[in-house]
């Protein structure tokens, strides 16, 4: 792998692990790829990622996180899902976060995620592939997630009718 993706990798990586400074109800749990000529959505779950990059970082087999930096490398990331079932869309996160840093203002990204203003994907995706390990083997199980338009709020509502 390139030097050039290599530091990528680390560096959108980085935005998700070990970002957040207080621990907020929602949590991101995954980090979803967007394959579009393959159609295929990966899935790969944020804390068995962690401990996977950390591996990687001091030298030891890791092959969660080769798929996963392989793939970001490539095709970037595409969503973040929290606890919440909040498909959160990765390029504006990915813009707030980068503000917070211009601005010298902390971000977490747990937070970021929980808030009503999270910039959801428009079409949530119906199937994922979930990425598991086993031993020195990378798996891909599809697993349906439901999916759909996510409904677009306004500021419009009724509060009475009489």
């Amino acid at each position: 792998m390139k030097k050039g993706k290599i530091t990528m990798a680390i560096a959108a990586f980085s935005i998700c692990v070990g970002l957040s400074g207080v621990h907020t109800f929602a949590k991101v749990n995954s980090i979803l790829i967007n394959d579009t000529t393959a159609q295929k959505i990966y899935e790969y779950n944020y804390n068995d990622l962690s401990d996977s990059f950390e591996s990687a970082m001091l030298g030891d087999s890791s092959p969660l996180y080769t798929d996963y930096s392989s793939k970001m490398g490539t095709l970037g990331v595409y969503a973040l899902y929290d606890d919440t079932n909040k498909f959160v869309d990765f390029a504006q996160t990915e813009a707030a976060f980068e503000d917070a840093q211009l601005n010298s203002t902390p971000f977490d990204i747990n937070a970021f995620t929980e808030s009503s203003s999270a910039p959801l994907l428009k079409t949530t995706p119906t199937t994922v592939y979930d990425v598991q390990v086993s031993g020195n083997s990378v798996n891909y199980v599809s697993k349906n997630v439901g999916g759909g338009t996510t409904p677009v709020s306004s500021d419009f509502s009724v509060i009475s009718i009489e």
